[in-house]
């Protein structure tokens, strides 16, 4: 297989499509800052330059002639984008790319394109907050307050108190690159999960359905999730429907190619909302649990399709019930240690800690304050809906006093 591939980044988070593509024997041309980068050794070919340089990326992809091109890196996959529409490689289009990453924007194309949607602001930062408090008068619900353009639940808060408004604005903008920030209604949800999870997009078609359950701890808050859990436990119909919701929006952006991380969840009333669909895959090691619970190769396949090569095959019938479960605390303070019980304990096939006695962690308000994460398995669904329903008395995390 003499195939090239570009992958821009060689850290943590691309080290895995750098190894797939290396021993399936696709020629690697690595893009990175950094000339010591964790990857290099398995790259072929090595360009020293920042992954958002897209022009500069553009004219070393046309010289190396290159067949496909990836990142996992949200601020290189702009570049990938932009080169692959100029190169006609398998990609997403760059203005679907745009829509896709812009909370505005993506509210915007829901609202346009008959679906479902609450009630939003978009404003800047020379808002008038006095105006900005009438508008929000009429919606006689709480509010979320986001960056545009960020991810990780980072600077996303939901505001539940009009005093505390000012304050949370101050801190999503601080997450913002082009200083833009979204408002919108909060839904009252049918389940107290959102529907997550990622899929994979092959010559406009998605040859994979990773539909999760995406895990909150509502002690803390509603918004950043605590874990995902496999298969999904919403209904046959809701599925189909969720699907089909999902195939929509690919054809009407001409997505060819990628992953998409899914966020989508159904208000009281059953009615479904789009929350957001990321072109990237999840966080929180959400291709590896799906791996170990279906047998599709994410990473093998991301470096195939970008060359526009066919997929591997999978068992599409046999499933394991598996979860992640992000380790996390509820309050600011020094950590001790974790307390697990024998409740779960058996149910723990792999386990992470990221912190150290000692370390000070935060309480959890965005994916990077995890303390660890950890996959488990169980025997059937009931065992894990009772289980994942009460893990967070299963698993503690302890601060020092």
């Amino acid at each position: 297989m003499n195939k090239k591939i570009m992958i821009l980044g060689g850290g943590t988070n691309q080290y895995p499509f750098v190894m797939a593509a290396h021993k399936m024997g696709l020629v690697v041309v690595l893009c990175d800052m950094d000339p010591n980068n964790m990857s290099i050794d398995y790259a072929d070919i090595f360009y020293e330059v920042s992954i958002i340089e897209k022009n500069k990326l553009l004219e070393i992809a046309i010289n190396e002639n290159i067949d496909g091109i990836f990142t996992s890196s949200e601020p290189g996959m702009y570049s990938v984008s932009y080169i692959a529409e100029k190169l006609s490689l398998p990609s997403i289009p760059y203005q679907s790319f745009l829509t896709l990453v812009n909370k505005s924007k993506m509210k915007k194309f829901l609202e346009n394109n008959d679906f479902n949607y609450p009630n939003y602001i978009q404003i800047n930062q020379d808002y008038n907050f006095e105006e900005l408090v009438n508008d929000l008068d009429g919606w006689k619900s709480k509010i979320i307050v986001k960056p545009i353009d960020s991810s990780g639940s980072r600077g996303v808060n939901l505001v539940d108190d009009l005093d505390k408004l000012n304050h949370f604005l101050d801190e999503a903008f601080s997450y913002s690159k082009s200083k833009n920030v979204i408002i919108e209604e909060y839904i009252e949800q049918k389940y107290d999960f959102m529907i997550g999870g990622d899929i994979f997009v092959m010559n406009k078609d998605v040859v994979f359905w990773g539909i999760m359950d995406s895990m909150r701890n509502l002690e803390v808050n509603d918004i950043v999730p605590t874990g995902t859990s496999f298969p999904t436990s919403i209904t046959d119909m809701e599925l189909r429907q969720v699907k089909q919701v999902i195939k929509k929006v690919i054809k009407l952006l001409g997505i060819n190619f990628g992953p998409l991380n899914i966020e989508i969840m159904y208000d009281k009333s059953g009615k479904l909302y789009i929350n957001e669909l990321n072109p990237r895959s999840g966080g929180n090691k959400i291709p590896e649990i799906l791996m170990k619970a279906t047998g599709f190769d994410y990473y093998v396949n991301v470096c195939l399709g970008a060359c526009g090569l066919d997929g591997t095959k999978y068992e599409k019938d046999k499933i394991k019930y598996l979860s992640t479960y992000v380790i996390h605390s509820k309050r600011t303070g020094i950590f001790s240690d974790i307390f697990i019980s024998d409740e779960i304990s058996d149910n723990i096939i792999e386990l992470t800690i990221d912190k150290q006695t000692g370390d000070k962690v935060k309480k959890f308000s965005n994916a990077h304050e995890k303390i660890g994460i950890m996959f488990l398995e169980f025997e059937n669904s009931k065992e894990m809906k009772v289980k994942l329903k009460n893990i967070n008395e299963y698993i503690k995390v302890n601060l020092q006093r």
